[in-house]
């Protein structure tokens, strides 16, 4: 290899350059794991709260469906909103009140 201009010194800087490119196609691959796993414990738990949610909004609905002031308060009026953000955002403030 030494012929083709290879000789111990490039073929070392390849072996160092391939190490660190090892190193770091592990650690991206580590991260992307780990924001998978992320994400699907966000998913599992978000559809927990979800579900929750769902039951005690209902029970709200027939607590207070005579009571439409504080209905509107709690946001219990109407369909409930599927966007994430339109979902938890008149609650919390609900809440704070």
């Amino acid at each position: 290899m030494a012929e083709l201009g290879y000789d111990s010194a490039v073929i070392g800087e390849g072996k160092a350059l391939l190490t660190e490119t090892r190193s770091a196609y592990d650690l991206n691959k580590t991260e992307d794991d780990e924001t998978s796993a992320a994400y699907a414990d966000f998913s599992s738990k978000k559809e927990q709260l979800e579900d929750t949610f769902t039951l005690h909004r209902k029970k709200g609905k027939v607590v207070f469906r005579n009571d439409s002031l504080t209905a509107d308060k709690l946001a219990i009026s109407g369909a409930m909103p599927r966007s994430y953000i339109k979902w938890l955002a008149p609650h919390i403030r609900a809440v704070a009140v």
